[in-house]
Formats: C-alpha cells, structure tokens, sequence
C-alpha cells in the first residue's frame, strides 16, 4: 500500500477523531502541544467548541496559582482580560485565546502545574488525579513531551492510574517550515508532500498495518523519545496543515 492510499484509509478529522475516542470508552485524551504553536492553538480552540460533552474539563498547563482567577474568568468572561493569562513564563503563550473559547462554551478549566520544577509530570498527573470524579471526562492540553505515554511522563503516568482503556495520547506535528521543524522527520514531511498535505489528519498509531507504513517510511529517520521511535510513544498523531477553518467544522 502506497502512501496515498494508506492516507485516505486510516486519515481522519482531526475535530471528529479526538471526540471519537471518549466516544470509544477513553475518559482522559492527552494531547500534546508545541508552546506558542498558532497552529495547536488554533486547532484547540476549535475544538472546543465543537464539543458538546457535559462533563468535560479542559487541563492546561497552566500554574495553580491561577486557578481561582481562571474559575472566575470562565463564570463570567469578566474577571479579567484573558491577556493576564500570559504573563510571566506564559507571555505571548497564546494561553488566553483557550481559556476565551473554553470560556465561550463553558468548559471548566483546571490549572495543572504545580510549580514543581524537579518532576513536573509527577505533580501535573497527581492534581488531575486528585480532581477527578467519576463521570468526568478531560481534556488535557500540555507541552508535547509530557504527552508522551512513556513511563515518567504525564500521560504515561496517567495510563498507569486509571488503565490503557480510559487514556488516549496524542501527539501533534504541523506542516513542516525553515521556522517550525517537525520531529517526526519522515512521516510528516512525507505526508505535506502527498495529495493530502493540504489537508489535517490524524490517524490511530494503534493499527499495526499503519505502523508497518510508518516503519516504512521512516526509514530510520524519525526522531526516537526515551529509546524508542515516536510512534511507540503515542497512541494517537495529528497533522495541521494550513486549513484552520475546516479542521474542526465537521460535526456528527
């Protein structure tokens, strides 16, 4: 199977692939981000509203500190200017455009860092734990590293907690540029290339015969996390091509 024909098989919108897999039985998806990437945001941002999940809670990596201004923010869009939410480490974040869409369709908010700079995903995975009930579902927007499955990071260490089957990790590329490298190498500038490299995707890195067109196409060239390819760190991957305004219009 060629690349464009894997493409049209396994690829999918990005908007209905991510609310497919709460659809699927998962109640946490970890998506990982590029900090300052318009294009994650963006696509984010989208996303949220076309939710429509009830118990859904939004996890950004945020400082706890916020937390009551970010509550208060998302009760009444007027507790302050979503500008107040890049400040310091988060300035010129682009932090603020979520919270004013998660704000739009009031999807709660939950700061996760906790300020510990020694382990990070240890103190972000533990506040999520401790502010989970039973129905909710989260969605948890972090740096793309913490994404990761791996054992010592965030969503791995979410995997460990509540199982496989109820945590979803995906990782985000956008299209390749001079001024934003793709560390999938391989795969993502392959696919920019293809008669869908104008288009978004994702794609379940569950699918085996998916994995073997990976290998195939990497050919040793993709990036490698904690000694494995990056495809054996995730379970899901998404590509943001330049079409914003369609990633997320479709709806079921």
């Amino acid at each position: 199977m060629d690349l464009d024909e894997s493409l049209k098989e396994y690829g999918r919108n990005p908007a209905d692939f991510v609310r497919g897999q709460y659809e699927l039985g998962h109640k946490i998806v970890v998506m990982g981000e590029k900090h300052n990437s318009s294009e994650h945001h963006g696509f984010i941002c989208n996303l949220l509203r076309s939710l429509s999940r009830g118990n859904l809670k939004l996890g950004l990596e945020l400082n706890m500190t916020w937390q009551k201004r970010v509550d208060k923010y998302i009760a009444t869009r007027g507790a302050s200017s979503d500008k107040y939410f890049e400040a310091g480490t988060r300035r010129g974040s682009g932090y603020g455009r979520i919270l004013s869409a998660a704000a739009q369709v009031g999807i709660p908010v939950l700061c996760l860092d906790e300020g510990n700079l020694e382990n990070k995903d240890e103190g972000m995975a533990s506040r999520l734990c401790s502010r989970m009930c039973a129905p909710d579902e989260i969605l948890v927007y972090v740096g793309g590293s913490h994404a990761s499955s791996a054992d010592h990071r965030t969503g791995g260490i979410l995997k460990r907690e509540f199982g496989d089957a109820k945590v979803f990790t995906v990782k985000q590329e956008t299209e390749p540029s001079l001024y934003n490298p793709s560390s999938t190498y391989g795969f993502t500038a392959a696919l920019s290339k293809s008669v869908f490299g104008n288009s978004s995707l994702a794609f379940s890195l569950k699918d085996k015969r998916l994995r073997a067109v990976l290998e195939q196409i990497d050919q040793g060239t993709s990036s490698v996390i904690w000694g494995k390819p990056w495809y054996d760190s995730h379970d899901g991957f998404i590509y943001l091509a330049k079409d914003l305004e369609k990633i997320a219009v479709s709806r079921k």
